[in-house]
Parts: C-alpha cells; structure tokens; sequence
C-alpha cells in the first residue's frame, strides 16, 4: 500500500474533518454574548415575578448544570422547533459552566432587589 493512500482516521474521527462525525457544533459564546443571554434570561425571569424561585432553583441544581446542558441538546430537535436550534446551542453552553450560572444568579437577584425596592 502507497503512503498515499492511507488516512489518519483517529478516534473515529473523519478525514479532513475535525473531531469526530457525531458531534454537534460547539457555539462558543464570548462575553458579550453570555452577558446578553445572562441579562435577557434575568429580566425575562424578574419580569414575571419569579426571581426568588428561580434564584432557589438554579442554586440547588447548579451541581446538575452540566447534565441539564447535555438534556438540552439531547431534546434540541423537538425544542428547537418551538424555541429556535440556535437559542437552545446558547442556552446549553451558557449554562454548561458554573460560573455562568452563578453569574445569572447574582443578576436576577440584582433585578429583583431593584424592582422590588427596599423593604419597609
């Protein structure tokens, strides 16, 4: 066999293809666009009046955030169809980290003291 006509295929991976042939694109947010997300969720959140249930929420299940990512992948062909495939690739990385979650957390809380006011 001629040294040409062999591949490098590893780890299932495709040839001339980066990483492997089932995975889905990565969106990779930067900052003004995880702060966008961040605020929008926030507002949309405070805006109905749950911001105390979803700050009670997302602090017990910020140990899962990264299963809830991968679940929201899983279920991106049906979601996608009512929400938008790109929004649901945002929302998941978004929240893959922890970080970010701790980031919406502090935000809502934020929202909700301003709208709320101070207590009499």
């Amino acid at each position: 066999m001629a040294e040409s006509d062999k591949t490098d295929v590893v780890d299932g991976a495709v040839p001339g293809h980066a990483g492997s042939a089932f995975a889905a694109p990565e969106p990779e947010l930067t900052a003004a666009e995880r702060d966008e997300l961040i605020e929008g969720v926030a507002q949309a959140v405070v805006r109905r009046g749950m911001g105390t249930p979803a700050v009670f929420a997302l602090e017990m299940h910020k140990p899962l955030c990264f299963f809830g990512s991968n679940l929201l992948l899983l279920g991106s062909p049906i979601l996608g169809a009512f929400l938008g495939f790109g929004r649901i690739l945002k929302f998941a990385s978004l929240i893959e980290d922890r970080a970010n979650v701790e980031r919406l957390i502090k935000r809502v809380e934020e929202l909700k003291d301003g709208k709320d006011g101070p207590a009499a």
